[in-house]
């Protein structure tokens, strides 16, 4: 059964705890990150609803959190859904425990990583992202370990923001253009946790590329039918930074009457699980959340199924 959205992404939040505090996570709408709560949804229910979702049409899935390795059960995780014959599963870490896992999540089936890396300063480490510039050493460890074990097509998220926005730019694109590892440039959300930055929108961040010497580009359009610049700057560094805003694009039929279509932008297109294992369908509350535990305790399939159908609706 083919569910009727036009979206095929799936993000599954493995947990709402993390080792970092960026101040402007929105930790895929589940409220502030909590290092204490240990509730989250097994590895085995994991299995069984990435398998339904499979069945539902859902094709490119993503682990995220909170910070997924902060699981100690993610190799079960990650080989759970891949024993389902889902074959695009990726995951968006902080990096922080990647150097020293990077090897297993291969191992386990892991096919593409995206680390979230927004600054290499030391002093916006301690202040906007709640921890330690030592963590800096082993996040680039991380990134350069994942690398040498066999991850390609690995990609940074950089949210622009900050006290000094162009130079955090100019280093990370630096940073990947050593490592041949391509730059997703996002703007700051503007619900979740509360705006730290003046709103910079998409058409702003390709003007702030273009001062910097774009030498090449090319549009491409992702599963989702969403259109994205692929600029390959003049030090040789790729950047990925969205055309469309989400607003227009209307990925279920209630959207035409949302009133909160103004701040539908990154991020609103797939259906997300929460850790708790909710759907969420929309990060700015444009639909409701659905309380899916009845159907996971009971692994109620076609009630599942009818969830996923209902979105559509």
């Amino acid at each position: 059964m083919m569910i009727p959205i036009r979206s095929r992404y799936f993000r599954m939040s493995l947990t709402s705890r993390c080792n970092m505090a960026c101040i402007f996570c929105h930790n895929e709408g589940q409220g502030p990150i909590n290092n204490r709560s240990l509730s989250y949804l097994d590895a085995a229910s994991i299995t069984w609803i990435s398998k339904i979702a499979f069945n539902a049409g859902f094709r490119k899935f993503k682990l995220t959190g909170g910070e997924p390795l902060t699981r100690p059960d993610i190799f079960e995780i990650i080989r759970g859904i891949r024993s389902v014959g889902i074959q695009d599963l990726s995951m968006i870490t902080n990096g922080v425990n990647l150097s020293r896992m990077a090897y297993s999540l291969r191992d386990a089936g892991l096919q593409r990583i995206n680390v979230s890396l927004h600054s290499l300063d030391p002093l916006r480490f301690r202040t906007e992202f709640g921890s330690q510039p030592s963590l800096i050493s082993k996040i680039v460890n991380g990134i350069d370990q994942a690398i040498s074990v066999g991850f390609t097509d690995m990609k940074i998220n950089c949210v622009y923001g900050g006290p000094h926005p162009e130079h955090d730019l100019d280093t990370m694109l630096d940073f990947t253009s050593h490592r041949s590892l391509t730059l997703v440039l996002l703007p700051e959300l503007a619900f979740g946790a509360a705006k730290h930055n003046k709103e910079v929108s998409l058409d702003d961040l390709y003007e702030i590329l273009k001062r910097k010497k774009i030498k090449k580009e090319e549009l491409i359009v992702d599963g989702e039918g969403l259109r994205k610049r692929f600029i390959t700057m003049h030090n040789g560094a790729h950047v990925l930074l969205r055309l469309d805003e989400l607003r227009g694009k209307f990925p279920y039929p209630a959207c035409s009457n949302c009133q909160k279509i103004s701040i539908c932008r990154e991020g609103i297109f797939p259906v997300r699980l929460t850790a708790k294992g909710n759907l969420r369908p929309c990060l700015a509350d444009g639909l409701p959340e659905v309380n899916l535990s009845h159907i996971i305790e009971t692994q109620d399939e076609e009630s599942l199924l009818q969830e996923f159908k209902n979105l559509g609706k």
